[in-house]
């Protein structure tokens, strides 16, 4: 059989996956412990153990009674392991439901102020840029290009940074800013 290249590289990986395939972590008794994040420990799940529960028949005829009860018990007992391991499973679930659901309405809750703050730094920084824009106008002088230079720079005509809003109220102000300064 003709191998490429990438088979030949990951061929280990694959022969060693199987030598743990005869591992079962069900079968002991200890109880394995798992860090939660809180710091507390929590007990894994109690499983059945593994394997056939049922007691293979003798081949020359049919099961007794005892063997079935023992087997009926048997059976009885996985299944009442199992119902308390999905009941648990069940309240590990919904509480971390819960969990979650608490995370997200933090998190919506943090990013709707997060926007607002936003909003209202963008609002003052605009605030100021139009103030240092109207200085240089009030503060007369003869020049007109010094007038003139505030308002092409933030209509961003002369390499500025341009208005972030993009509102029309920044435009009629920068209309009526270049009005006044070549009205003089």
């Amino acid at each position: 059989m003709m191998e490429t290249a990438f088979e030949a590289d990951f061929e280990g990986l694959f022969e060693s996956d199987f030598e743990f395939d005869e591992f079962d972590e069900g079968e002991s008794d200890e109880r394995v412990f798992r860090r939660r994040p809180g710091g507390a420990f929590r007990p894994s799940l109690r499983l059945p153990p593994r394997g056939n529960a049922t007691v293979q028949p003798p081949k020359s005829g049919f099961a007794t009674k005892a063997e079935l009860d023992a087997t009926a018990k048997r059976l009885d007992g996985r299944i009442a392991t199992n119902a308390t391991a999905i009941k648990t499973l069940d309240g590990r679930t919904r509480a971390t439901e819960r969990e979650v659901g608490s995370i997200s309405t933090a998190l919506k809750k943090e990013i709707a102020i997060r926007k607002k703050e936003t909003t209202d730094l963008k609002k003052g920084l605009d605030e100021s840029r139009q103030i240092a824009m109207i200085m240089p106008l009030l503060g007369g002088g003869d020049d007109k290009f010094s007038k003139m230079l505030p308002v092409l720079l933030y209509g961003g005509m002369l390499g500025g940074s341009g208005t972030t809003g993009g509102s029309s109220d920044n435009n009629m102000m920068m209309t009526m800013m270049m009005v006044m300064a070549l009205s003089d």
